[in-house]
């Protein structure tokens, strides 16, 4: 078969040689999915298709991906093994994951759906409510306590098939679930997953993760109103995301980093929010929904402001747009 090669996502046939891996490993005898025999295919595979700081031209080119290999996966295995189920499953929650960030909710449902009648497996679960998670997290009508239930099983999950990465990935989720739900003692829930998660990314996390756990523990020190702290993580963030060239993320930063600074020093902050407005945002759904939030914030924090007062409309008008 061809290679995919749109967009310069990922290779199909790089995708296939990590499933005849998975396959070639396989459940033991019993099928007791609690082994992690498969896990680091799987890790693999999710990994490859799923790339971070994704544009939103970039996401055709991933679902025409991800619809061949399915067809492809379908077509080498009749019957359908349990193996191949759990492959396709986390396939068909890449897909979701494309849809959500496109703000596609209906066709992310029915990717998930096919996904959870499919999984059998601990890490093809696991990777189905981790989405579901962000589902009910970013989309309209969003329900944070639907969410923190999903993170936690997506967590036990990950637990239970030893899969290292992902289980601080979902500690991330389920804290910033946690933050933004904000019932009382959730900052309290929240901080040992940023812990947890930022202790694993320092040693095992690439900068993506790491500075992703950073930015955690930044939004965990704004709600501890500790704002100097908070500046701090961003600016490690900031570093981090610009080194790799995360253009969406390092704007994004900036508007958290102007959250923090408009606690400290009020006339730099507005220096920073005129930078922001004046780079171009390719913002995904989900983004935009959290990021409207964090600019309030720093509006209500710097006014009566003439400047802020006209610089909010065109703000928010350019990063929403």
């Amino acid at each position: 078969m061809t290679s995919l090669t749109s967009f310069f996502m990922f290779n199909t046939q790089d995708a296939l040689q990590i499933i005849r891996k998975i396959y070639a490993a396989g459940y033991p005898p019993e099928y007791n999915q609690d082994s992690a025999v498969t896990t680091p295919d799987f890790e693999a595979l999710d990994q490859l298709l799923i790339k971070p700081s994704c544009s939103r031209d970039e996401f055709s080119g991933i679902l025409d991906g991800c619809g061949e290999l399915v067809q492809t996966v379908q077509d080498e295995a009749v019957p359908a093994t349990i193996l191949q189920r759990d492959v396709l499953a986390v396939i068909h929650s890449s897909i979701a994951y494309i849809y959500r960030q496109r703000g596609n909710r209906k066709e992310a449902v029915s990717s998930l759906v096919i996904a959870q009648e499919i999984a059998s497996g601990h890490f093809a679960k696991a990777r189905s409510f981790e989405e579901l998670a962000l589902l009910y997290r970013f989309l309209e009508p969003r329900d944070l306590n639907i969410a923190v239930v999903y993170g936690i099983g997506s967590l036990n999950g990950y637990k239970a098939c030893r899969s290292g990465v992902k289980s601080a990935r979902i500690r991330g989720i389920l804290g910033s679930c946690y933050m933004e739900r904000n019932n009382p003692g959730d900052t309290d829930f929240a901080e040992p997953c940023f812990k947890t998660d930022l202790d694993y990314q320092l040693l095992h996390g690439d900068d993506y993760g790491k500075a992703n756990a950073h930015h955690n523990m930044g939004k965990l020190h704004m709600a501890r109103e500790d704002h100097e702290e908070a500046l701090n993580e961003f600016d490690i963030s900031i570093g981090l995301y610009k080194k790799n060239g995360f253009k969406r993320e390092t704007i994004n930063l900036l508007v958290y980093k102007a959250w923090a600074m408009s606690h400290i020093n009020p006339v730099d902050t507005i220096g920073l929010l005129e930078e922001i407005n004046g780079s171009k945002a390719d913002s995904h759904e989900g983004d935009r929904r959290i990021m409207e939030g964090v600019i309030q914030k720093i509006f209500e924090q710097l006014s009566p402001n003439p400047i802020t007062e006209q610089l909010f409309p065109e703000l928010m008008a350019h990063y929403m747009g």
